[in-house]
């Protein structure tokens, strides 16, 4: 629907955009009460006189029965549509539906009609639209009427089947014809337009149903007309944010409120050409972009508005030397936080490629030296993976992750490992804000990738454990294992980043059955392997040498709370609580051998150590500490065995993060 609303926009827009000869104001005509749509004819003043019946002359011959025809759509009962600030007021069937978005109102005669693409291959619809005048442009109701016929687009093979012909509705004047076109999807329509001016303000309104039932409904498109009420809009100004001032080659960032305008500022010159992009930061905003020149007025044919994604305006000329304002508000009131980039002709679709959200995927082009970035929003502490991948052989992609203020975030700054895929793992954003994915060429090549941004480990609230260590070459073909117990259906990951020139084999496999599940060796570097759990068990992934390869390697384990990974010395985790308030880790020991836990947390949790043996018996535990504040339990065991380490909250408020060390 919001499809045909921009298309009958674009006209109203024509209408005030397009110049004529300047038209002499005339008075305003004042408009009359409109009658109701059950207005009752009213009762005849006096008896008219009998006249004589003449004598029948012949029988008359008996006529055929007439053929009952459809019954027109009742009107007898109505509700009244008022919009102050859009200038007009009417009424429709009692029992129709209508929505309306920024004063344009859509009315149905079904409900699911209001979100049908095509509207009018069902039922009855109109579309209600405002129009202000410009004092210059269309004197009378046929003008208007004529450029909107030239620019209607009901389908295939329109044609006029009656009209235009002028109308006075309540004293005011006004315009009406009626079109019969075919749809895309072969549905013959017939669609009624008509206009309503008083001064400077006027309304459009199109009906469109099946020509099928155009009995039925075109009585009702009438009707409504002959109640349209056309006042001068209360222009209601919305509120006007400032956000600062642009130069060619800024990229800034903006929010715009409901019901609100928010601007920026720049100065160009007559003949500049200038490139202009609005991305979206927030999947709730629908940016509608407009430039105002030195005198206040647009410059733009009408505002941009072309998707949910980037609106964008390339090679635009400036008409004059002074401060240029771009306006961005929200479509039928939505906002949110948005990026904009203004540069010099050209230099825009080199700087910047959009916005990406979490688990979404998408292809650009590197055709420049500066390479191509996208954006996205992200919250404090959300781990982020991101995989760039080239679509070309023998493109080697550089990447990095850049914060509101153009600094890399990333550990060792742009990742470049190879001329394969470049991985980007477990990223922790160190503040709520907008961040960038920069790509570019190694050595200025050019070519085309694809970007992938997800949270890691989906987001949910579960494990991620850090190990560091080296698999010698005696090692290389028994490798490492990596032990872990799930719950069926568990996803569960492993990410191993090998030094330079180690190249390994990740595997899994069921540890009651010792089946190979699933194995991979994509590259000579970074290897994933992820496993949708088949059945309640035990598992385990095992980090091999290619050919007898050996080297240092890091790895890092993810599974939610249902997945129980097995600890050792020098381990590493973040864990994040779920409403149960605690996570639990498997740890193998030797008799006599000390364990040292560190648990650690910036959040408003208090945190309890403990260790318990298979059967559920604790064994050592310690809170000693208060909210926010860390635990260490240090334990030497008595027996060889597998215990449980449970890492949990004194009351548990099913938020909150920690880090444990093993040590």
């Amino acid at each position: 629907m919001k499809r045909l609303i921009m298309l009958f926009l674009i006209f109203a827009l024509l209408l005030v955009a397009c110049g004529g000869e300047e038209a002499t104001p005339t008075p305003e005509p004042q408009p009359t009460e409109p009658p109701a749509l059950n207005t009752p004819v009213p009762e005849p003043t006096a008896e008219p006189e009998p006249t004589a019946v003449p004598e029948p002359t012949a029988e008359p011959e008996p006529t055929a029965e007439p053929e009952p025809t459809a019954e027109p759509v009742a009107v007898a009962d109505v509700t009244e549509y008022m919009n102050e600030e859009a200038g007009y007021s009417l009424q429709y069937p009692a029992d129709w539906f209508f929505e309306d978005q920024m004063g344009m109102l859509t009315i149905a005669s079904a409900e699911e009609l209001l979100d049908q693409p095509d509207p009018g291959e069902e039922g009855g619809v109109v579309l209600v639209i405002p129009n202000p005048l410009s004092a210059n442009v269309f004197s009378s109701p046929l003008e208007i009427m004529d450029e909107l016929l030239a620019d209607m687009d009901l389908g295939e093979n329109e044609v006029v089947t009656e009209g235009p012909t002028e109308i006075v509705v309540n004293g005011q004047d006004g315009a009406t014809a009626v079109i019969s076109a075919v749809t895309e999807n072969g549905t013959d329509l017939t669609g009624y337009i008509a206009v309503v001016v008083n001064g400077y303000n006027s309304v459009i309104l199109v009906g469109a149903t099946p020509a099928e039932t155009t009995d039925l409904y075109l009585p009702a498109f009438q009707a409504m007309v002959e109640t349209v009420l056309v006042t001068e809009p209360e222009v209601a100004a919305a509120p006007v944010t400032i956000e600062g001032m642009l130069l060619y080659g800024d990229q800034a960032f903006g929010s715009v409120a409901p019901s609100s305008q928010s601007a920026w500022t720049f100065i160009g010159l007559s003949g500049e050409s200038v490139d202009l992009a609005v991305n979206p930061l927030e999947e709730t905003l629908d940016a509608v972009v407009d430039i105002t020149g030195p005198d206040g007025n647009s410059i733009l044919d009408i505002p941009l508005d072309e998707s949910f994604g980037k609106e964008e305006i390339s090679g635009l000329t400036l008409p004059a030397d002074g401060t240029y304002t771009i306006i961005v508000t929200g479509w039928d009131d939505s906002s949110g936080e948005y990026e904009i980039v203004l540069a010099e002709a050209g230099v825009l679709s080199a700087a910047t490629g959009g916005v990406i959200f979490y688990d979404e995927t998408v292809e650009d082009t590197v055709s420049s030296p500066e390479g191509v970035s996208w954006q996205f929003s992200g919250e404090a502490s959300d781990f982020i993976d991101i995989t760039v991948a080239p679509l070309d052989e023998e493109f080697d992609l550089v990447v990095d992750v850049l914060d509101s203020n153009g600094r890399s975030i990333l550990p060792d700054g742009e990742v470049d490992d190879s001329f394969d895929d470049e991985y980007i793992r477990v990223l922790r954003l160190p503040e709520t804000g907008t961040y960038t994915i920069a790509v570019r060429g190694y050595d200025n090549s050019l070519g085309n990738f694809a970007l992938t941004l997800a949270l890691s480990n989906g987001g949910l609230p579960g494990s991620i454990v850090f190990a560091y260590d080296t698999l010698d070459e005696e090692e290389s073909a028994d490798g490492h294992a990596f032990p872990f117990t799930a719950l069926a259906n568990e996803i569960v990951t492993m990410q191993v980043d090998p030094e330079t020139g180690f190249d390994v084999v990740l595997s899994i496999y069921n540890d009651d059955t010792d089946e190979l599940i699933d194995e991979v060796d994509a590259t000579t570097g970074f290897e994933e392997l992820s496993i949708i759990v088949p059945d309640d068990g035990n598992y385990y992934f095992l980090l091999t040498g290619f050919e007898g390869a050996a080297g240092e390697y890091d790895t890092t384990l993810l599974g939610s709370v249902n997945v129980f990974f097995e600890l050792a010395y020098g381990d590493g985790v973040i864990g994040r609580f779920d409403e149960g308030g605690f996570i639990e880790y498997l740890y193998r020991a030797d008799a006599d051998t000390t364990l040292n836990l560190v648990a650690e947390t910036n959040d408003e949790i208090d945190l309890v150590l403990s260790i318990t043996d298979l059967d559920g018996n604790e064994i050592a535990s310690i809170d000693e500490g208060l909210s926010g504040e860390s635990e260490t339990l240090v334990y030497t065991f008595d027996s060889e065995g597998t215990y449980i380490i449970r890492v949990s909250d004194f009351v548990p408020s099913g938020m909150g993060e920690f880090i444990l060390t093993v040590e």
